[in-house]
């Protein structure tokens, strides 16, 4: 995993890192094509187990690194673990959950009685909630309200070279306010560019 930080657009610090999934290049295969087999394979359930304990394992073992941050951890909700996997990582981790905020893809669509369990989980360990993706394939505003996150991340799509383009401004101006209006805050993601992080800025997104 490279952990990417996240950092307040008001103040600069670093509040918190996004884990994300590294492949060892003897392997020949990015991220997405893991996921892509293992959902051929039906090993979705074995990526989430993974990344869930690996990611803890890696906090426990480095608490100088994060101190009081947040790690961002990608879900896959229709996965979710198990009781008696959540038990067992909540009983050797049980100190470091509310250091966690659980990403969820909008796109995963979810009946409401196992949202509830999700969501009634994550609240049981003051774990927050992030909305990934943003503004993308799936998005609406009914959905967005259904989940209630912590965090609504805007999608890397509209966030490129948003500098040059006024309508994706005047969009992502309504996504932002939409979000500040219901109590959310909003992330930008992959903000890779001085344009892009001043245009964001001017927006009025919360955290980059």
């Amino acid at each position: 995993y490279h952990f990417q930080p996240i950092v307040s657009a008001q103040s600069g610090d670093v509040y918190g890192y996004e884990a994300l999934m590294r492949t060892d290049p003897m392997i020949n295969m990015r991220p997405l094509e893991v996921i892509d087999i293992a959902t051929n394979l039906g090993k979705l359930y074995d990526i989430e187990k993974a990344t869930m304990s690996n990611v803890m394992e890696y906090i426990s073992q480095n608490m100088s690194l994060f101190e009081d941050k947040k790690v961002f951890i990608n879900s896959i909700p229709a996965h979710m673990l198990n009781t008696a996997d959540w038990d067992v990582l909540v009983d050797k981790y049980r100190m470091l959950m509310d250091k966690l905020a659980v990403e969820m893809t909008e796109q995963t669509e979810t009946n409401d009685e196992h949202l509830a369990k999700f969501r009634n989980r994550l609240k049981k360990h003051d774990i927050l909630l992030a909305i990934d993706d943003y503004g993308t394939g799936f998005s609406n505003l009914s959905n967005l309200i259904r989940y209630n996150p912590n965090f609504v991340k805007i999608d890397r799509a509209l966030v490129q070279d948003i500098q040059d383009k006024p309508k994706i401004q005047k969009l992502v101006t309504g996504i932002i306010e939409f979000i500040h209006e219901n109590g959310y805050s909003a992330l930008a993601e992959g903000v890779e560019t001085y344009e892009e992080l001043k245009t964001m800025i001017d927006l009025g997104v919360d955290y980059i």
